[in-house]
C-alpha cells in the first residue's frame, strides 16, 4: 500500500484543504482519494487579506457638560484586495471609575459617509445600545480612504473633575482583516468658568425711601473653574444726581471705597481696590437616583441707587 499527500488547495483564505490518496493492488492498479478543508489561521502576510490603516479624531479640543461633539473616524485601504463587510464599533468613550463601566458619550446622528472626499450617504448603526454603537460598509476598494462623520453627546457619565478626560476607541474589522485594529483618541474637560449674569431692578418705594432703585446681579458660574477677579459695570443713570447709596455682596454691605460711580456708571470692585470678586465653581451633585448633577456656583449684588 503506498500513501501520498497531495499540495494543499486553497477554497477560501481562511481554510486550506488535506487530500490524501491510497493506491493498492486488488486484480488490478485501484486509487482512492479523501479530502477535508482545515481551519488555517489569518496572518497578515498572507496575500488574499486585506490591511487598513484608521484614525479617530474630534473637532473640540475640549469638553463639558452637555456638550455635542463632532468625531470623525477615517479609514484607508493599504492593501491590495477589497475590504469587505468592515464593521466600526464606537465605545462611546468608556471608563471604569472603581472598576463600574460608564460611558460618557451618547452617539447623536445621523453618521454621514465620505469616500475619497465625496459624500456617499448616511448610516444608521447597525447596533447601538448604552455601551456601544457599530456601523457597517459594505465595501472599500483598494487605496480608497472613507471618512465617518458623526455626533456624540456629553452625557451625565462624564468624568468633570480638573484633569480628567474622554478616550474615545473605534474598532475595526472585516471579513479579510486578518485583526481587529484599534484607533482612539482623547480630548480633557474644558477647564474654564463661562459666566452668565441675571440682572433685576426693583421700582422705587413710597413714604421713605422713594426715590431709591435695588440693582440685583446674579453670576452664576456653571463651570468647573472659579471665576476669578470678575467686575460687574452697569450704567445706571448719567443723571447728575444719581447717587448709589450702597451695595451688597451676599448680603454683606461693602464699604464705599470699594466701589464707585462715574459718569453714570457703577463699577464693582472700582479700578485699584482691594476687593476681588471670585465666582465659585460648580459643584458636582447626586441626584435622588443617582446621577450626577451640577449646583452652578453663585454669589448676589444688590445696589441701592438713588435717582
Amino acid at each position: 500500500m503506498i500513501l501520498q499527500t497531495a499540495a494543499n488547495l486553497k477554497t477560501n483564505p481562511a481554510e486550506k484543504m488535506q487530500r490524501a490518496y491510497v493506491s493498492y493492488s486488488c486484480g488490478g492498479e485501484c486509487r482512492l482519494s479523501a479530502s477535508e478543508n482545515m481551519t488555517e489561521e489569518k496572518s497578515p502576510a498572507d496575500s488574499q487579506y486585506a490591511s487598513v490603516q484608521a484614525d479617530i479624531f474630534c473637532l473640540s479640543h475640549s469638553y463639558s457638560p452637555g456638550e455635542l461633539l463632532t468625531y470623525i473616524v477615517t479609514l484607508r485601504n493599504t492593501g491590495a484586495f477589497p475590504l469587505c463587510s468592515l464593521e466600526i464599533t464606537d465605545n462611546l468613550g468608556a471608563w471604569a471609575p472603581q472598576g463600574v463601566s460608564l460611558n460618557p458619550l451618547s452617539y447623536e446622528g445621523p453618521l454621514r459617509l465620505y469616500v475619497e472626499g465625496c459624500f456617499v450617504s448616511c448610516i444608521s448603526p447597525a447596533c447601538i445600545s448604552g455601551e456601544s454603537a457599530v456601523f457597517s460598509i459594505l465595501y472599500l476598494a483598494p487605496g480608497a480612504e472613507a471618512a465617518l462623520v458623526y455626533h456624540m453627546r456629553v452625557n451625565e457619565k462624564a468624568p468633570l473633575a480638573a484633569g480628567s478626560v474622554i478616550t474615545s476607541t473605534v474598532g475595526i474589522s472585516a471579513e479579510n482583516l486578518p485583526e481587529t485594529i484599534t484607533a482612539s483618541h482623547t480630548i480633557p474637560v474644558r477647564a474654564f468658568a463661562p459666566l452668565q449674569i441675571e440682572k433685576a431692578v426693583f421700582s422705587p418705594k413710597t413714604g421713605d425711601g422713594a426715590g431709591q432703585y435695588k440693582h440685583v446681579y446674579t453670576l452664576f458660574n456653571p463651570g468647573l473653574q472659579p471665576a476669578e477677579r470678575a467686575v460687574i459695570t452697569d450704567d445706571i443713570g448719567a443723571s447728575w444726581d444719581t447717587r448709589v447709596i450702597s451695595v451688597f455682596l451676599n448680603g454683606q454691605e461693602i464699604p464705599p471705597e470699594e466701589y464707585c460711580l462715574r459718569h453714570g456708571r457703577l463699577i464693582f470692585p472700582a479700578p485699584g481696590a482691594s476687593r476681588k470678586i471670585t465666582v465659585p465653581a460648580a459643584e458636582i451633585c447626586l441626584t435622588p437616583e443617582g446621577s450626577p448633577a451640577f449646583r452652578p456656583g453663585s454669589l448676589c449684588v444688590e445696589a441701592v441707587v438713588e435717582k
